[in-house]
């Protein structure tokens, strides 16, 4: 039941806990429609851009997040790294051929899709409550597949040990009080975001903060 209303949101369920979903800007891409942010500021090509996530757990249940974290798939055994690449590649080489019958779409671009060039690991969940993600993004740019991992902070010791190629903290509040108000945590993650944003400024990792601001929610010095 859970996979199901998963696939209905469009994830492509890889394993026993990961998943990839295309991102718009892929279709967008493909029928030369422009690219993200990311292409923008950092040449990545969207097209050749992997959503995806090692996980659909969450420590947060914040009020402004459109993802679904009502479900999540129970996990006994992780999934290995390579196994997990392996079953994204196939999976999102899968949904881009969907494409292919497509008027608009540039062949050569479509050609190209199929061989993801970059990873953002930021579709759902959280992915450091992944324990092998120091793993997962090394067996990624073990295929010439850069990595960006986003993450809300609250497990420290993988923020320490990840080595992407852009390392992302959402902060979502100013204070541990607003904080428990607009990210509804599962358990008080305000010290361990405080700890993050220390190794974060210290990561050899390009890094970026990303903040994201609601109206009578968490704008209080706007």
């Amino acid at each position: 039941m859970q996979e199901d209303l998963l696939r209905k949101h469009g994830y492509h369920i890889v394993g026993g806990h990961s998943a990839v979903k295309p991102c718009l800007w892929l279709g967008k891409s493909l029928r030369g429609e422009g690219g993200c942010y990311k292409s923008k500021f950092y040449g990545i090509k969207s097209h050749r851009c992997m959503q995806l996530t090692p996980v659909l757990d969450c420590t947060h249940r914040c009020l402004h997040c459109w993802r679904p974290f009502e479900v999540s798939l129970s996990c006994d055994n992780w999934d290995s790294p390579s196994d997990i690449v392996n079953g994204c590649l196939h999976e999102q080489s899968r949904l881009v051929s969907g494409y292919g019958g497509m008027d608009s779409v540039d062949r050569v671009l479509w050609s190209e899709a199929r061989e993801p060039a970059h990873a953002a690991i930021s579709l759902a969940g959280e992915p450091t409550l992944y324990p092998h993600l120091r793993e997962l993004v090394d067996e990624l740019m073990s295929h010439s597949i850069t990595t960006f991992v986003v993450s809300n902070g609250t497990n420290p010791q993988a923020i320490r040990d990840i080595r992407p190629t852009q390392l992302y903290i959402s902060i979502n509040a100013p204070s541990r009080e607003i904080y428990t108000k607009a990210c509804v945590p599962v358990t008080d993650g305000w010290d361990n975001i405080m700890e993050s944003l220390g190794y974060l400024a210290r990561s050899a990792s390009r890094t970026a903060v990303r903040i994201t601001l609601v109206r009578s929610l968490n704008m209080i010095d706007p």
